[in-house]
């Protein structure tokens, strides 16, 4: 009997709805190959370093104070210690360059690599990529993509069908759009007949750009004719919250939507730029997070000690969710990251970066000397590479990452 397709619905008067990823969807090897995703989690301001950091390393070592609440997950994941963007610098101003590594004096800023990600792996899902509350995802032209900035907004996005108006508006946009595109060539190519060969280099780089952004609206009007993936959240639980005014409702529902793109293979690149920018008298504390990094810095390592709590059930859950045996947790690379490794002095070295889920060799710190520490885009080399995708050195990279070891199970399996 043939195995079922990944994108099976179930039909009927006017429903569609999509199955769960079923042990029949493919065959053992298949499912065996299940495909592996990327969750960057962004915190601009970082972490209080002396409560971050364990003090010893290796695999025989105890969690910090900041993160004593992943202790249950402590074989999930690894810290890493040390890193830093080569030539990135310029304090809170480097969170533009944080997932791209490119060095500051480069005026063009270059591809994030989660885009970089998204590029190779999009095509098999909804969305390419999704950024969740703001955005640090840069695209190849070097432009910030714009965050889904709501919870209430991604929901909608992700779960929610337009009715057949909006459908038909939506798809008629898509192909205006590569129309559009088309006259553009068209005119780009009579132009190129009269200009030097250095311009027509500067053409031919933009024909790349056209040919980019229609895919991108080839695929996009596919997918408007597909069923949205059916989930039991209910768009009534979907409530917008500050992380000042509920830090754990705040983290539970972004945690809970991510858990959901990944789970019904909405996208298999997210981003969630945890944006807690307003004063956090309500969750018990008196200054904004920001205030916390250069007045208060007990009571900022008391807050991350709070923030770890929730982190904690976000990827408690992700272990939780159970996929052809594996669960979401190992199908998925999650990783912390900022960068100011030291946000009271604005410091660009010595980043925070916890890696968890994923195919890796998890349970330990790995703790570098600053001054021979490996690049930071070494460890998105890791990623990009376990993920399958073509990438010998991301950015200032000098290859992968030293001490982060590959499951043997699943170190030879497709990524796609």
């Amino acid at each position: 009997m043939p195995a079922l397709s990944r994108r099976t619905f179930l039909h009927g008067t006017g429903v569609a709805i999509a199955l769960p990823l079923l042990e029949s969807h493919a065959s053992a090897a298949q499912a065996d190959a299940g495909p592996l995703r990327i969750f960057t989690i962004h915190a601009h301001l970082g972490f209080y370093p002396d409560t971050f950091w364990p003090s010893a390393s290796g695999r025989d070592y105890q969690l910090s104070e900041a993160l004593k609440p992943l202790e249950p997950l402590k074989d999930d994941f690894t810290v890493i210690q040390g890193m830093t963007h080569p030539g990135v610098k310029g304090g809170h101003g480097a969170a533009n360059r944080a997932l791209t590594a490119t060095p500051t004096d480069i005026t063009k800023n270059g591809i994030s690599f989660d885009q970089l990600a998204a590029e190779h792996v999009g095509e098999h899902t909804r969305f390419s990529s999704i950024e969740m509350g703001g955005s640090v995802s840069i695209n190849r032209s070097g432009v910030k993509i714009p965050g889904w900035g709501s919870q209430t907004d991604v929901y909608k996005r992700l779960f929610l069908a337009p009715d057949e108006k909006q459908l038909e508006q939506t798809i008629a946009g898509f192909r205006e759009g590569r129309s559009v595109l088309d006259a553009v060539r068209e005119q780009s190519k009579v132009i190129a007949k009269k200009v030097s060969v250095r311009d027509r280099a500067k053409l031919d780089e933009y024909y790349s750009s056209i040919r980019h952004v229609e895919r991108r609206l080839e695929k996009a009007e596919a997918w408007a004719h597909k069923p949205m993936a059916d989930v039991p959240l209910k768009e009534t639980q979907v409530k917008d919250v500050r992380g000042s005014e509920n830090l754990k409702a705040y983290t539970s529902t972004w945690g809970e939507l991510a858990r959901l793109a990944l789970l019904t293979d909405s996208s298999r690149v997210l981003t969630w730029d945890v944006g807690i920018n307003r004063n956090l008298t309500k969750v018990g504390f008196a200054k904004t997070w920001h205030g916390l990094t250069h007045t208060e810095t007990d009571l900022w390592g008391k807050f991350d000690v709070k923030l770890f709590d929730e982190f904690s059930k976000v990827l408690q859950s992700l272990k939780n969710t159970d996929e052809l045996g594996a669960s979401l947790l190992d199908r998925t690379m999650v990783l912390f990251t900022s960068p100011l490794g030291n946000a009271r002095n604005h410091r660009n070295n010595n980043m925070p970066a916890l890696l968890a889920g994923g195919p890796f060799r998890h349970g330990q710190h790995l703790k570098f000397d600053e001054k021979s520490a490996p690049p930071y885009p070494n460890l998105f080399t890791s990623m990009l590479q376990a993920q399958g995708i073509p990438c010998e050195k991301f950015a200032t990279a000098t290859g992968t990452l030293t001490g982060l070891e590959l499951k043997p199970v699943l170190n030879k399996r497709s990524r796609n």
